[in-house]
């Protein structure tokens, strides 16, 4: 074998190792959320190209962490990415909304009617996020 069978060979080992890597991520994640679930942690080191596509998919993918001889990562859906919304000059009201009643696992604005204090912790929240004053 010369050196660009070899090249080619180990490119597709590794485009099949992040193919399947990332599939099994969106298998845990479609199990996680089926829980009810709003992140989970991922046991074995993610691939750079998995990151990434995790990530402008709209996954929050935090850094490996290593803890007796153990590697994880942790991977959220839940909470809004405050710096993406920031930097657009439009802020989708109704995405923060949104965003803010899946952390309290509320689905519809109308729910709030049945949680007294949520809409005031939800304008804390926004306030704390400098989104309000």
């Amino acid at each position: 074998m010369n050196a660009k069978e070899a090249k080619q060979k180990a490119l597709a080992v590794n485009t099949e190792t992040e193919n399947s890597q990332y599939a099994k991520i969106i298998l845990m994640i479609s199990n996680a959320v089926s829980r009810g679930e709003y992140e989970m942690w991922f046991y074995e080191n993610i691939k750079e190209d998995v990151k990434n596509k995790l990530v402008e998919q709209g996954y929050d993918v935090g850094k490996t962490q290593f803890e007796r001889n153990e590697i994880m990562t942790k991977i959220k859906w839940s909470e809004l990415n405050i710096s993406d919304v920031r930097s657009s000059e439009t802020i989708d009201a109704r995405k923060i909304v949104i965003n803010c009643l899946k952390m309290y696992n509320l689905t519809e604005v109308e729910e709030m009617n049945y949680h007294g204090d949520l809409a005031n912790e939800i304008i804390n929240d926004l306030v704390n996020a400098k989104f309000m004053k």
